[in-house]
């Protein structure tokens, strides 16, 4: 589990340098991590808030936004090719959305392998991937908390454990 841990870490500082060079150029990333501290004595969680802090303090909010914005997990494309194409035959939203719900569900069934009372939980939210349908336009999806650590992260009250668990 660290090692995954360490492989996921290293991996959003490679996303969080490859995006904030392109909003923002090289220098932008250095001085930010500069000012932002040593991530080993702070932690990830920890630094990642101050060096956004920094990157906001010295690019702007707009950098910022763009930078979170191109490190966002993304779902796969080329799974999403049957859902694209009943769009393009239907254009309902909502009947996309029920594909895209049926997904998650069996996601957190079959792949997490969830207790069905954590899955109604984390539905009520509507979080995952097919997220809240709002209207024909709108549908709201928000990030489920890391797959490895959705158990804990339910399990635990404490607000600072509950942000690095997610």
């Amino acid at each position: 589990m660290a090692e995954q841990h360490a492989d996921f870490e290293q991996q959003w500082q490679q996303k969080l340098r490859a995006a904030v060079e392109g909003a923002a150029g090289s220098t932008a990333f250095e001085s930010a991590s500069q000012r932002a501290g040593d991530v080993s004595e702070k932690g990830a969680v920890e630094w990642t808030a101050g060096f956004l802090c920094e990157l906001e303090r010295s690019c702007g909010t707009d950098i910022a936004r763009d930078v979170m914005t191109a490190c966002a997990c993304r779902y796969p494309v080329d799974q999403l090719q049957d859902i694209r194409a009943r769009f393009e035959e239907t254009g309902s939203v909502l009947e996309v959305h029920g594909m895209l719900q049926e997904r998650f569900e069996s996601f957190l069934h079959d792949v997490l392998k969830l207790d069905p009372e954590l899955i109604d939980t984390v539905l009520d939210r509507s979080w995952g991937l097919a997220g809240e349908y709002i209207d024909e336009r709108t549908v709201v999806a928000t990030k489920i908390p890391k797959s490895a650590y959705i158990e804990e992260y339910f399990a635990t009250q404490d607000p600072a454990e509950r942000r690095r668990l997610y």
